[in-house]
């Protein structure tokens, strides 16, 4: 084996060997586990309810815009 597969060798190991509990210490105690439909669903239906308003409010203007450009005098 010569000296540069080692150095490699023995960084990847260097590197990988510390993974084992990682999970235990990237733990966010603020973030919630579980959460309950009555929190998630107002959300939903808010955001659902903004991109259907924002859609109709840009085919309003495109409308307006083409009918103010073919109505021209």
């Amino acid at each position: 084996m010569s000296f540069t597969q080692f150095v490699f060798l023995s960084l990847g190991l260097l590197l990988f060997a510390g993974c084992d509990s990682f999970e235990e210490f990237n733990t966010n105690p603020n973030e919630p586990t579980a959460v309950s439909p009555e929190v998630l669903l107002p959300g939903a239906i808010r955001q659902s309810v903004n991109t259907s308003v924002d859609a109709s409010f840009l085919v309003g203007n495109n409308a307006a815009q083409l009918t103010a450009k073919t109505l021209r005098l």
